[in-house]
């Protein structure tokens, strides 16, 4: 397709007959509700060791699909590109969401043993995820958004198995588990929001905060940021994959959506500096000054390749809007459709420098860089 949808019978691909059960899981969770939470995030977590210059935050989205065979690929591109971001040694890793089909949580209770297949958040995120960081460190150094695959199965492996294992213990506020956080460095506040709780768009799929006044934009608004100073994680996408135009869904006459949402006078104010996210299944870098976001500033990355198969997307081809956008092809696929997994690395100094390194899977186990580039504070 377009956008880089394959559409094929295969695992993962778009035609693959076992996203019935996140179909079925979806139905299950509106007939009975999600996980029972509350907007209670923790307090701005300071990162980085006192005095640091320095320190990395990789990101991949999109990556929960644990081991799958593909074409030549026996074991899927996970495990890789988690291999490869892990060789470049970060002090944090933070993955934007969406675990497949759905996020299933171990079972505990009747109503969760119709969540089917089970154990998924173990099985294909928790299971191969790294237990330690690149420097050693084995608790709190992990950061996970919520997203739509997850509220499939109402956000139970989630909240209770993602976020109750101590690598992402700095997401706990008290007893109770957060998939809203704030992270603070060199000037810089990095706000991890949840784009899938209270989304009300069909499947889950457009993205929204519950509001321009909801609770999540009240907390974003009494942290009374500077947008220019502030990067934006979330799982949905701000804006259609050719930026053409912002993701938005009307529900009961009121309009929802996250670039109008989070750059609200109730919320942020305006755009900020950077937003990174996934969800749409591909790696693109805009350029600032979007059409579809006003002419904002804002530089806003597509990270949604971490796993999942995805092709060339003939659509973002001359685009000018577009610095550029992952496309070389997997020679591992016998098919010849597959683009290169990939993931972020974010390198912020203690002055406010941030130097943004994009990474595709490299065939001799490194990683290879494809774009790169940097943003100060204010700028």
């Amino acid at each position: 397709g377009p956008d880089g949808t394959i559409y094929g019978f295969a695992q993962y691909e778009v035609l693959d007959p076992r996203w019935f059960f996140a179909l079925i899981n979806h139905l299950i969770t509106v007939g009975l509700g999600p996980v029972k939470t509350t907007v209670n995030p923790p307090p701005v977590i300071p990162l980085g060791a006192p005095g640091a210059s320095s320190i990395t935050i990789a990101l991949v989205s999109d990556w929960g699909t644990g081991r799958y065979t593909l074409g030549l690929d026996l074991k899927g591109p996970a495990l890789d590109v988690m291999n490869q971001l892990m060789s470049l040694n970060p002090d944090y890793v933070i993955h934007l969401g969406d675990v497949y089909y759905s996020g299933t949580p171990r079972p505990e209770s009747i109503e969760d043993r119709l969540l089917i297949p089970e154990r998924e958040e173990i099985h294909n995120f928790l299971n191969n995820w790294p237990r330690a960081n690149g420097k050693g460190v084995t608790e709190g150094w992990s950061f996970a958004l919520n997203s739509n695959h997850e509220m499939y199965a109402a956000g139970a492996g989630y909240f209770l198995d993602a976020l109750g294992d101590t690598r992402f213990s700095g997401q706990r506020n008290g007893s109770s588990a957060s998939s809203l956080f704030a992270l603070g460095f060199g000037g810089w506040t990095i706000l991890g929001l949840d784009s899938a709780y209270f989304d009300q768009s069909p499947m889950v799929m457009v993205g929204s905060l519950g509001g321009a006044r909801s609770a999540q934009a009240q907390w974003i608004h009494s942290l009374g940021l500077d947008p220019t100073r502030t990067i934006v994680l979330t799982h949905h996408a701000p804006i259609d994959y050719n930026a053409t135009g912002l993701t938005t869904y009307t529900n009961s006459g009121t309009t929802y959506g996250l670039w109008p949402e989070i750059t609200s006078p109730t919320a942020l104010g305006a755009g900020p500096a950077a937003w990174y996210y996934g969800h749409l299944h591909n790696g693109i870098i805009y350029k600032p000054g979007l059409t579809a976001t006003g002419s904002s500033p804002a530089l806003l990355r597509c990270l949604g390749n971490g796993a999942l198969p995805y092709g060339a997307a003939s659509g973002l081809a001359g685009n000018s809007e577009i610095a550029t956008y992952y496309q070389t092809p997997n020679p591992g696929d016998p098919t010849g459709l597959r683009i290169m997994n990939g993931f972020v690395l974010l390198t912020i100094s203690s002055q406010g420098e941030v130097i943004e390194q994009f990474y595709q899977q490299g065939t001799a186990g490194n990683p290879t860089l494809i774009f790169s580039n940097s943003y100060s504070l204010g700028s």
